[in-house]
């Protein structure tokens, strides 16, 4: 690998990564990764470029198990993998009408491995290529088994360098600040398209990413008195009196993204139900992160969670979109964040990963009933050798200024 001058990472975090990748794949009896999800890409070798969002444009990393990867690109961005990418084996496709599938034939030709190769076709993956270059690379494989990339990679992204963590952390501070500055001001009349508006500046002043760069998506998702949608897309909708706001997501710094969930009530206090929910909401968080540690499972937190509200008497009264997330794995209560917002392991009663100290993640309750509201809250947090350090530590209900 090479040292290009913007890469986003120092180059040695890129050769950890590889190797992690490429042990994972030892491990697992694949021969050939072909990435071409910008997230993957990215992550394992810096190349960047505005024209990922263009549909027509083919950057695939091709990672064999042993030795250097491949990259292949069309020639007009010969300067961006000059200066951005890590991988010194580019090769392009376009000129004389050679294709991205031509230069993987070669390389699959040239392969003297017969391990599975590694598509991202799995839950969550989506391969970037056109139908008929999937099959054309399909039969490319031909005989050779065929694996889901992302159990390779999730397993590599698993714990967290000092600089991913720098990141995540201050994603949550800018999050945190807009929300506190932005959620007691909101007034009766303002609609949800204001309010978005005003988030997402306030982001971007404090040092945020533009959505028009970052690699990480975002995500911010706005219920203003619209309790029966799953984060609805903003619309100009003028929100009332009373109305309970719920916030979900963050804000994105280099690449890296909160997943945080805040509530309010617009310019009035909570009820007296809504209120017992959102005491019970907070100890059943506060209880599951006091039980995050090296060594736990995703299972056991479930467990946790699970008791604390039988305790409580909350068992029957979470938040319905949230049973419907993972339904043939039980309810889920968080996930890994990092370069992407959802990694894995996911946090439901059947996954049985074990959190280790640099690991990052998620945990999220909605508490209530239709007829008043649903208290929703969410934390991101780092796994520590002592236990557990909150990336998160704003109020989880933030009171209007006009109540």
């Amino acid at each position: 690998m090479r040292k290009a001058p913007f890469l986003d990472f120092p180059l040695p975090e890129y050769e950890r990564r590889m190797e992690l990748v490429q042990r994972a794949m030892c491990a697992d009896g694949v021969g050939l990764l072909v990435l071409t999800l910008r997230e993957n890409v990215e992550y394992l070798c810096g190349f960047t470029t505005v024209s990922w969002r263009l549909s027509d444009k083919a950057f695939w990393l091709v990672v064999p198990a042993q030795g250097p990867s491949t990259f292949l690109c069309d020639p007009i961005h010969t300067g961006n993998v000059d200066q951005t990418c890590s991988v010194e084996d580019v090769r392009f496709w376009g000129p004389g009408g050679t294709t991205a599938v031509d230069l993987l034939a070669d390389l699959l030709q040239a392969d003297p491995g017969q391990g599975a190769v590694g598509l991202e076709i799995g839950v969550r993956e989506r391969i970037n290529m056109s139908v008929p270059d999937y099959r054309a690379v399909c039969d490319l494989i031909g005989s050779r088994p065929i694996r889901v990339a992302g159990e390779v990679l999730s397993r590599s992204r698993l714990y967290k360098s000092p600089e991913e963590i720098r990141r995540l952390r201050e994603a949550c501070r800018i999050t945190e600040e807009v929300i506190s500055e932005v959620l007691p001001r909101i007034e009766p009349g303002m609609t949800e398209r204001e309010v978005v508006r005003d988030l997402a500046i306030g982001f971007l002043k404090r040092g945020a990413d533009s959505p028009l760069n970052t690699c990480n998506c975002g995500y911010m998702g706005l219920n203003g008195g619209r309790l029966t949608q799953m984060n609805p897309v903003a619309v100009d909708r003028p929100l009332q009196r009373g109305d309970l706001l719920r916030l979900d997501g963050g804000c994105v710094y280099r690449n890296y993204a909160a997943d945080i969930s805040r509530n309010t009530v617009i310019a009035a206090p909570p009820s007296d139900p809504l209120r017992r929910a959102m005491d019970a909401c907070h100890e059943v968080m506060d209880t599951t992160i006091a039980a995050i540690r090296p060594g736990v499972t995703s299972a056991e937190l479930c467990r946790v969670s699970a008791d604390a509200m039988e305790k409580l008497g909350y068992e029957d009264k979470r938040r319905f979109t949230m049973d419907r997330i993972s339904a043939k794995a039980g309810s889920m209560i968080g996930h890994a964040i990092g370069f992407a917002k959802h990694e894995d392991p996911f946090i439901t009663p059947t996954d049985r990963t074990v959190w280790e100290a640099s690991m990052t993640g998620a945990v999220e309750f909605g508490l209530g009933e239709p007829q008043y509201g649903y208290a929703d809250f969410e934390d991101n947090f780092l796994v520590t050798e002592g236990g557990c350090d909150m990336l998160s530590r704003g109020p989880r209900f933030v009171s209007s200024a006009l109540a």
